[in-house]
């Protein structure tokens, strides 16, 4: 396939991160009883953000990065644009550390996670504690922290399957 349909098709592909990354945000705000069911948006962003930013960053641009936080916000009901900077402080700050991140082993990079995942965690904490205008308890965003980085190694491997069978990359 070449000429205009190719491009079009190239183009579609391109979005495939961003809309799996939202649809699964999406899904998992529906209003379903399960334990940390309701955490899921938040820890399938930035695991989504973290890997593409490593893997396949010109599949995972500002923008799309950007609307990713949006779509959280809204979902969530928390305040607006809050995820999206962090997932922005998220995505900048992995950006910077691709090229060694790149070329190591899995166990690195989960490791690394340990690190990264602060970012987006203290950077909420911090901007809710300004909005709310008090110091908030922090346990509810340090599970959160713990729950991406334990369920960090399952959603790399669904993005990986995602990366390898749908675009074939």
């Amino acid at each position: 396939m070449s000429g205009p349909l190719s491009k079009i098709a190239s183009a579609l592909l391109s979005t495939v991160p961003t809309l799996l990354t939202i649809l699964l945000m999406i899904f998992f705000t529906l209003p379903i009883r399960l334990p940390f069911f309701e955490l899921m948006p938040m820890i399938i962003a930035v695991a989504s953000v973290y890997y593409w930013s490593i893997y396949r960053p010109e599949l995972m641009p500002v923008g799309a990065v950007f609307l990713i936080g949006l779509v959280h916000d809204f979902f969530s009901g928390g305040p607006f644009a809050v995820m999206a900077l962090a997932l922005l402080a998220l995505h900048l700050v992995t950006l910077t550390q691709r090229e060694t991140l790149a070329s190591k082993t899995f166990l690195v990079i989960w490791l690394s996670v340990v690190l990264v995942g602060l970012v987006p965690t203290l950077l909420v904490w911090f901007i809710y504690m300004i909005y709310f205008g008090q110091l908030l308890n922090p346990t509810p965003f340090v599970f959160q922290y713990l729950a991406v980085i334990i369920l960090y190694p399952l959603l790399a491997e669904f993005f990986n399957v995602s990366r390898i069978r749908l675009l074939k990359i």
